[in-house]
């Protein structure tokens, strides 16, 4: 018998492959995307000074990622998520037991939000004083995307241009897993453009990610995240917090191991348990129409209008879901189903009469369950969706929040002041998990996959 680690790394990326045949939901290739056109002035926290063990010429293929990754930090409208963790106050819930953080956009005329937005535009670009990048380029966990480490670095803040949020005698130091680099360095040369599209995205999506985790770090001197919202999963997490605001969602490669980047497949930002409530973890495909749009400069103009929500969730044509002991593949392509029920038959033939040992694909395509739905059924997430911020209206403003807080037993909001440096051991973190897809908690598949 197949054992259960294999199904669990191997199973449902078959699955997708199958599924996806010829590139039939062009995951992988699509001829009519545009070329990327954006043109904006790498940040200076992406300068190659700060990419510490990065020569000029992997740099260089760096461009096009570190544009993307500057994009994120450009408008006024993406720049106001990092409003709260920059400059939100630390309250207590005493119900939930979660420190979270006060909203300082709520109430604010346009004027005063604007230079709130200002603010953390230039502690942004303070950030390029305490913050660097390392490639791994030998050997590193795959349990990890990135991750974010404190670093003993003093660093050389400029008194008369810098945040006075960042006055940590520390520095931050985010690495990122050898993968990326293999690729840089092996195979982005001859890549084609949907390729380069895909893996410039997970990596610029990985960095602003640990980039979250920095701005914490150094904002309050140690590891320990409050939660951005009070209505967010148990576990705080500013880099899930991040994409959700941006994407609606966490975005993944199916083929976690693999140098190159695979399908990639979105899921709502929740936790395990909240979603076996709602029948499973769902991963659903990501077309290459939606990727490639962050890379062009009409989609970022919508953005700075109206922000992130301006670009619609990708279009859905594959889903994976996962509840406790089997996997599901739900489409709404009737050809298909109707492929898989032809594969599973003959493979529950060649099974049933012993012809041959079935491999760990194998096994895992008989035992997956397929489902024909609704295309409008489709498109929709089977999990609560957390707020995406953004929409400051719908939050109440922080005096009436401590009013009601204050008038109940039960709920007990008190300010928290920020703690000083704390270091827990050496190798204390934050990361970008390959494993959990947005939460802490290890992915509820058959088997954990380990890679050293």
């Amino acid at each position: 018998m197949p054992s259960a680690q294999n199904l669990s790394a191997r199973g449902p990326f078959a699955a997708i492959c199958l599924a996806n045949r010829y590139d039939k939901f062009k995951l992988l290739e699509d001829d009519s995307v545009l070329p990327p056109d954006l043109d904006y002035p790498i940040h200076p926290l992406f300068d190659h000074s700060n990419f510490s063990n990065t020569p000029p010429e992997v740099y260089q293929t760096l461009e096009q990622c570190l544009r993307l990754a500057s994009t994120f930090l450009h408008d006024d409208s993406v720049l106001e998520w990092f409003v709260i963790p920059l400059f939100g106050l630390p309250l207590f819930d005493v119900q939930s037991g979660k420190t979270y953080l006060s909203d300082p956009l709520i109430d604010k005329t346009p004027r005063e939000k604007k230079a709130l937005v200002q603010e953390v535009s230039v502690a942004l670009k303070c950030l390029a004083h305490c913050v660097r990048f390392e490639f791994f380029k030998t050997t590193s966990s795959g349990k990890f995307y990135a991750r974010t480490l404190m670093d003993s670095r003093r660093p050389l803040h400029d008194n008369s241009s810098c945040t006075p949020h960042f006055k940590q005698s520390m520095s931050a130091l985010i690495q990122l897993r050898k993968q990326y680099w293999e690729f840089l360095t092996q195979y982005y040369a001859k890549a084609s453009m949907c390729e380069k599209l895909r893996h410039d995205f997970c990596l610029a999506t990985a960095i602003l990610h640990e980039v979250t985790h920095a701005v914490g770090i150094l904002r309050r001197g140690d590891m320990k995240e409050p939660h951005i919202r009070l209505d967010h999963l148990a576990t705080p997490e500013f880099g899930f917090a991040w994409e959700n605001f941006m994407f609606g969602g966490v975005i993944n490669p199916l083929n976690r191991s693999s140098s190159h980047v695979s399908h990639l497949m979105r899921k709502v930002w929740q936790d395990d348990e909240t979603a076996m409530k709602f029948g499973g973890k769902e991963w659903s495909s990501v077309p290459m129409s939606y990727i490639a749009q962050w890379f062009r400069k009409d989609t970022w103009k919508q953005i700075s209008k109206y922000g992130p929500t301006a670009v619609p969730p990708p279009e859905v044509s594959l889903k994976l879901r996962f509840e406790t002991t089997y996997y599901t593949l739900l489409t709404d392509n009737k050809d298909t189903a109707a492929f898989f029920s032809r594969i599973r038959s003959k493979l529950a033939h060649r099974f049933c009469n012993q012809e041959s040992t079935l491999t760990a694909m194998s096994m895992f395509i008989l035992q997956l369950k397929v489902e024909k739905v609704d295309t409008i059924a489709l498109q929709k997430p089977n999990l609560p969706l957390p707020s995406r911020l953004g929409s400051t209206s719908s939050r109440l403003p922080v005096e009436n929040v401590m009013k009601r807080l204050s008038s109940s037993r039960n709920l007990r909001p008190r300010p928290l002041p920020y703690s000083g440096p704390r270091r827990t051991g050496s190798y204390t973190q934050l990361k970008r998990s390959s494993e959990s897809d947005g939460c802490h908690r290890k992915d509820p598949r058959p088997a954990k996959r380990q890679k050293r």
